[in-house]
This record gives C-alpha cells, sequence and structure tokens, in this order.
C-alpha cells in the first residue's frame, strides 16, 4: 500500500469537482515503498487520487478549503521502479515533504505577491548594477576650455580687482574668503596664468591681470546689460526711480530722465537736489536710488556710472570785483583774492576739488568763507565776500545781474558722474544710466 495520506482542516469538507487539477495517484503495490507522483495545476487547487486513498470513500473528490498533502519519499528503487538517471548540468531538487493545496482565491493572492517579490527583486538587481556601472561624477571637475567659462569667476575677479582684498571681496559676494581663493585659482587655471600676487600683506593684480581686467570689465559690462535690458523687455521695468542732483537739473539731465520715460513708461521717478556740502551721503542713507554730482569720487560701495558735461570752469565774482572786467583768467590769478569752500561732510578730497588750496605753480590761495548750498555760495560772491568755482552749466542757469563768470584756464575740466550704491544697484538704475549714456 503507498504511504500517502490526506489531513484535511477540521472546517474543510469534500465536494465533487467535475475538473480535478491536482492528483495523486500511486503505482503498483510493491513490498518496499513506492514512488507517488504528485502534478499540481495553478490553476484551479484540488487533488483527485486515482485509488481511494484511506478515510476517503469517494472515488473522486476535491478540497475547498486549505489540505495538506503529505507525501513519503521512496526509501530505495526497485526493480519495478528503477531510479532515473540524472540529467547533465541539471539543477538539483529537494525532496517534496509536503504539498499545500489552497482555495482559488488564495491562490490568486499567492501570484499576486509572487509577482510583486519577482518585480521588486528585479528592480533592485537593475539599480544595482546601474550603480556599478556608472562612477561618480567629480564635484570639483573645473572647465579648462572657452566653452566652460563661469560667470561666478569673472565676477569674482571683478570685484576683487576693485577690492584688492579677499575678506572684503568675499563680503561683497556673500561668500567665505575660502572660496573667494577657490574661484580665483580655477580662473587661473583657466586661464594658465596668475592674475593675482597675493602675500601676507597685500594684493595685487599681475600685469597679466591687469590687461585681462581692462579687457575684461567692457565686456562684462556689455554682456550683463545685454541680459537685463532682454529681462525689462520680457518683464517691463515698474515702480519708482528717485534720481538726486546736485547744482542744476539742466537741459541735458531731463533729456535723460525724458528718455527713460519714453522706454519704460511704467517707472515714475522723483527728482531730489541734493545739498552742495554732503554729496553722496543720500547714496549711503538710501535717500536717492542716483546721483548726479560733480566729480571726483573716490567713496567705497558707490559705482560711478557715465561721465558727462566736461566743462571749463569758471569763477563767480560781484559785479564790483577787480576780475569782472576780465574776459579770461589764469589760474595763477587765483592767489589774488578770497576763494569761497565748501563745509562737511564731504570728504575733504572732493572739497579740494571744488575749491583749491594753490594753484598749479603753487601759490597758496586764501580760504574764503564756507558754505553748505549753492545759493549761500552765490550769494557770499555776490556780496563781494570772495569768489567761488563753478563749471559753465551752473553758471549759464544761475545767471544773475549781480555776479559775472569768468572762464578760468589751467585747471582742470568741471565733470559731472551718475553714481548709485552697488548693494542696490537694481534694473531702474542700470536703465536710466543707459538712457543717461544715450543722451550725452
Amino acid at each position: 500500500m503507498a504511504a500517502a495520506s490526506i489531513a484535511s482542516s477540521p472546517h474543510s469538507t469534500l465536494r465533487r469537482s467535475a475538473r480535478p487539477t491536482a492528483s495523486v495517484s500511486t503505482g503498483a503495490p510493491t513490498a518496499a515503498t513506492t514512488p507517488v507522483t504528485v502534478s499540481v495545476s495553478p490553476a484551479v487547487p484540488s487533488v483527485t487520487p486515482s485509488a481511494p486513498p484511506m478515510g476517503v470513500n469517494s472515488p473522486t473528490g476535491s478540497i475547498s478549503d486549505v489540505t495538506t498533502v503529505n507525501v513519503a519519499a521512496a526509501s530505495a528503487p526497485t526493480a519495478a521502479h528503477p531510479a532515473p538517471l540524472p540529467r547533465r548540468n541539471a539543477p538539483s531538487r529537494p525532496a517534496v515533504s509536503s504539498i499545500v493545496v489552497m482555495h482559488p482565491s488564495q491562490c490568486a493572492a499567492a501570484r499576486g505577491e509572487q509577482r510583486r517579490t519577482a518585480h521588486a527583486s528585479m528592480s533592485v538587481a537593475h539599480r544595482s548594477r546601474s550603480t556599478r556601472s556608472t562612477p561618480p561624477a567629480r564635484r570639483d571637475t573645473v572647465p579648462t576650455t572657452a566653452g566652460g567659462l563661469e560667470i561666478r569667476e569673472l565676477e569674482c575677479f571683478l570685484v576683487l580687482a576693485e577690492e584688492l582684498h579677499f575678506g572684503r571681496t568675499g563680503a561683497r559676494l556673500y561668500v567665505s574668503q575660502s572660496r573667494v581663493s577657490q574661484l580665483l585659482r580655477a580662473l587661473e587655471r583657466r586661464v594658465g596664468a596668475r592674475l593675482v600676487e597675493r602675500t601676507s600683506r597685500r594684493v595685487r593684480l599681475t600685469p597679466l591681470g591687469a590687461d585681462f581686467l581692462a579687457a575684461l570689465r567692457p565686456a562684462y559690462e556689455a554682456l550683463r546689460g545685454t541680459v537685463d535690458a532682454t529681462i525689462a523687455a520680457a518683464r517691463g521695468i515698474e515702480g519708482r526711480l528717485r534720481i538726486g542732483f546736485q547744482g542744476t537739473a539742466d537741459d541735458l539731465i531731463m533729456k535723460a530722465i525724458g528718455t527713460f520715460h519714453a522706454r519704460r513708461p511704467g517707472c515714475a521717478t522723483e527728482i531730489v537736489e541734493i545739498p552742495l556740502q554732503d554729496p553722496f551721503g543720500p547714496l549711503h542713507r538710501d535717500e536717492v536710488d542716483a546721483a548726479v554730482v560733480l566729480l571726483p569720487v573716490e567713496e567705497p560701495g558707490l559705482v560711478l556710472g557715465p561721465v558727462f558735461s566736461k566743462q571749463q570752469q569758471t569763477l563767480a565774482v560781484s559785479v564790483r570785483h577787480p576780475f569782472a572786467s576780465r574776459t579770461r583768467l589764469d589760474a595763477e590769478d587765483l592767489a589774488d583774492g578770497p576763494l569761497i569752500t565748501v563745509e562737511g561732510p564731504a570728504p575733504d578730497y572732493w572739497r579740494y576739488a571744488q575749491a583749491p588750496t594753490s594753484t598749479p605753480g603753487g601759490r597758496p590761495i586764501p580760504p574764503g568763507p564756507a558754505v553748505r548750498t549753492l545759493q549761500e555760495g552765490l550769494t557770499l560772491a555776490a556780496a563781494g565776500r570772495g569768489a567761488m568755482l563753478l563749471c559753465r552749466p551752473t553758471a549759464d542757469y544761475h545767471g544773475r545781474r549781480d555776479i559775472t563768470f569768468v572762464p578760468v584756464d589751467g585747471l582742470p575740466d568741471s565733470a559731472l558722474g551718475l553714481l548709485w550704491h552697488q548693494d542696490r544697484e537694481t534694473a531702474r538704475t542700470r536703465a536710466f544710466s543707459a538712457a543717461v549714456t544715450d543722451v550725452t
């Protein structure tokens, strides 16, 4: 008798099935244990024995619930049932000790779980192969060709050329000092030579660095202007632009403002007069966005835009002054009378440029009263308290019957410049700078 038995769960029932899909058949009885052949179809889990096993009366039985069939393995081959020859390269299979037969709904769930497990295994294997086949990218690789230029490196070099200090350069760029060094080294590797000489006490440009700066700055400004103009054309420039002027807002300044309005109709402008004694304070205090002031300018943090209106200087004197009858003066003549000066907080270098303390030949010029505004200076000049140097457009604008303006030869020309603060530069200030450039 075959050593096969069926153990059902306490709640299982036997039903007749017209399509048995799992069968257990035994061979002819022998004295030894007979091998048992088991065939299982995953479609419909049922068991149909070819001979009635012990404990089962129906020749055809089906198991609806989970049923375990224990099959005893053959103990030894016999003459009637010789052992099969092993196939070449056939994988070894473990001996079957039990078979679990499940309900159809349980089989579907099991097959779904098997598919999900297989899919997850394949995905893990694919990711593993991808990770092994792709080498990690180097983050510190620096391009060495012109096609890989980094704008940040160029900006770093431009700011460093102005500051000549790695710490201040990092502060302006909002990066660390070590990052400034990294950007500079990357640019020098790209160029192939040193651009900056750095010691423990000073930082200066090499001759090659100075040449590079002279060629780079206009190109960078042109590139930035192109990008800003494109952005402005796409988005439009709106808001308010506060424009300060010193002395006189002449026809040239008003023409630049009109050009700016024509190009940026959505942006309003405010025109504010800047005191003569404080040309740079309103920019530092954020009282104006841009300012037209008398040069020179050597203020840290301020950007000098277009320079225009270079004019010969004139000397404002009372009609009763000895110089009033002269058609022209020489710079050496300034030593013959007091010269009205400007009070602080204007820096000394700027005050001395407006009222020099000596002639080009070295003769001392007597200082006159110090004033805070242009109108104060003109009033004192009309009163005969001293003479005052003014540019030609300001002299023409403030023409008075009690003052004569006499041209002075031998002095540097007076000039105006458009300034703004480097930390508050906007598309509006750059657009106004472009307008000033176009009309001057």
